[in-house]
């Protein structure tokens, strides 16, 4: 998928610049103007867009070769001070930021169980140093080592003039039963975090105690009988961003594809980095209740993998945290496209339009331009221009001067075209990059074993219950149809399990997908899916029999 995305990103990237001077060019794909560099290679880029549009590239600087970091290395600009040292990263002289924690992690795919600390990842050997005239990176390993764990990060810290800290992190990993997160002390204490989420940006409290309880009364439970959490939560999605802030200050931590993320009260903010785990859904969690999922074995969610992290930490003086962030997770989470282009164009720059709230898409309507716009803010925001406005079939709904509170619209954006190509040789530097590796991670023939005693194990209850069925009546003959749908689930459960991690065992390419359907997998799973409807029938038919 990512080969046919990069395969269509350079042909995008030639047809829009192919008549165009020869020079390197910025593609910009998002409407806020920004103002950013980017390190590509062993080159920096210093890029200014104004907009959905191409720019030329103001600056491109070679960087020095890496070099040993003998003494703490300092940056400073306009919005913060950092450090480098062996013990890591310090910001504004608060140590420890993007320190890896990793904790013992007792749940499933589903849900999260941290328990104690087992430890943080610690620096190894000695940092290495890289400048630029736009930049400077500090590259660096960690990692923890217990007795059934490995863990290890190559750590990458860009500066540069903006208020971004970039921070990349290679994380690779052997063993289960353990989470990873990456900490940020901000020291700023605050009651509620912001996050971006799709479309919005909320306040959130550090914790959710407005959860009910693990048992609950007998009325309740004929109806809450699928999943649902208990007592309390201090682990939130998140989409772009979380930020605190105060009268003086505000930290923020983007994070491209990290899903996860809780904050404290006295100003700590993480990101979840990798959870291991080996099953699907399991029974008997302390903060779940009800049924969760299939009881598969999945060794793939061991995470035993190379993931790249692209990270950033930002530090804005003030309290208008959103106004400013929101530019800044933009450029962040959609960088332009840096492209050489050897051709004999004429034009240096092509503006499609511009303008100041985040984008979600754009597509052709009846051959005009749209795009779906939305307003994270808590008030009203003007547009940069007038703008029609239209439904989601294209339907004329007047004109847009401006967008009320979260409201999402999609307007019409007419531009003229890129000029034409004239055969130009375009070279895109910074195209879709695959950032998860292959996965080491292989089924456990003990555990195997161990799912071929527990389906005889129910084979055996399934008899025995069939038999009893055969002479029960009333009450009783529906709660034994209800427990063999029960047990007969599980069955099929681990057996489709079983299966699965057979072929996973004997198979050279995990990653490849067959032209055909596997016949007894398909017959598996489309028997499991019409056990799992009579099952939940069947939960709300036995708890409407009286006792």
């Amino acid at each position: 998928l990512l080969s046919w995305c990069a395969q269509h990103e350079a042909a995008s990237a030639a047809s829009v610049l192919g008549g165009f001077e020869t020079g390197t060019y910025a593609l910009s794909t998002q409407p806020i103007p920004a103002d950013t560099t980017l390190r590509i290679g062993t080159e920096t880029f210093c890029v200014a867009t104004e907009g959905v549009g191409v720019s030329p590239v103001h600056a491109r600087r070679p960087c020095a070769e890496p070099t040993p970091i003998t003494a703490p290395f300092t940056w400073h600009n306009d919005h913060y001070t950092a450090a480098i040292t062996t013990e890591g990263l310090a910001v504004d002289g608060r140590p420890g930021q993007a320190r890896i924690e990793v904790r013992a992690d007792a749940g499933d795919t589903y849900s999260s169980e941290p328990g104690e600390l087992i430890g943080e990842l610690s620096p190894t050997g000695t940092p290495l140093l890289s400048t630029s005239d736009l930049d400077a990176q500090v590259s660096y390993r960690a990692k923890l080592e217990t007795d059934s764990i490995r863990i290890s990060a190559d750590v990458v810290v860009r500066f540069d003039h903006t208020p971004l800290i970039n921070i990349d992190i290679v994380l690779d990993s052997d063993g289960t039963g353990f989470r990873a997160d990456v900490l940020f002390d901000s020291g700023i204490e605050s009651d509620s975090v912001s996050v971006s989420m799709p479309f919005d940006v909320v306040e959130r409290a550090h914790r959710d105690d407005d959860l009910l309880p693990h048992d609950i009364p007998d009325d309740l439970k004929a109806i809450l009988m699928g999943q649902r959490e208990t007592g309390s939560v201090d682990e939130f999605p998140v989409h772009d961003f979380l930020a605190l802030s105060d009268q003086n200050r505000a930290w923020a931590v983007l994070g491209s594809g990290n899903r996860s993320c809780s904050s404290t009260p006295d100003g700590t903010m993480s990101l979840g980095l990798r959870r291991a785990t080996e099953w699907l859904a399991l029974t008997g969690l302390s903060g779940r209740s009800g049924d969760a999922g299939p009881a598969m074995y999945v060794p793939g969610a061991r995470c035993e993998r190379e993931v790249i992290h692209r990270l950033a930490l930002v530090v804005l003086p003030g309290p208008d945290t959103i106004g400013r962030l929101v530019p800044l997770s933009e450029a962040f989470h959609n960088p332009a496209l840096i492209a050489d282009v050897d051709g004999e164009g004429t034009e240096i720059e092509w503006r499609a339009f511009t303008e100041s709230l985040p984008m979600t898409s754009l597509a052709m309507e009846d051959g005009t331009p749209t795009a779906r716009f939305y307003n994270p803010h808590n008030e009203p925001h003007p547009l940069t221009q007038p703008r029609p406005r239209t439904s989601l079939r294209g339907s004329d709904l007047g004109s847009a001067t401006e967008l009320e509170p979260k409201e999402i619209v999609t307007l019409a954006v007419p531009f003229d075209p890129p000029p034409a190509p004239m055969g130009a040789t375009v070279t895109v530097l910074n195209p879709t990059e695959v950032r998860v590796g292959p996965s080491r991670s292989v089924p456990e023939s003990e555990v195997l074993d161990a799912l071929v005693r527990r389906i005889s194990d129910l084979e055996q209850k399934l008899a025995e219950n069939s038999s009893e069925r055969a002479s029960a009546t009333g009450s009783a003959a529906y709660r034994l149809e209800h427990l063999e749908y029960v047990l007969d689930r599980e069955r099929l459960e681990l057996q489709l399990s079983l299966e699965l991690n057979r072929r996973l065992q004997a198979s050279t390419d995990e990653v490849s997908i067959p032209d055909h359907a596997d016949p007894e997998i398909a017959d598996l799973g489309w028997e499991l899916n019409e056990l799992r409807v009579k099952r939940r029938i069947f939960d709300y038919v036995v708890q409407s029999l009286a006792d």
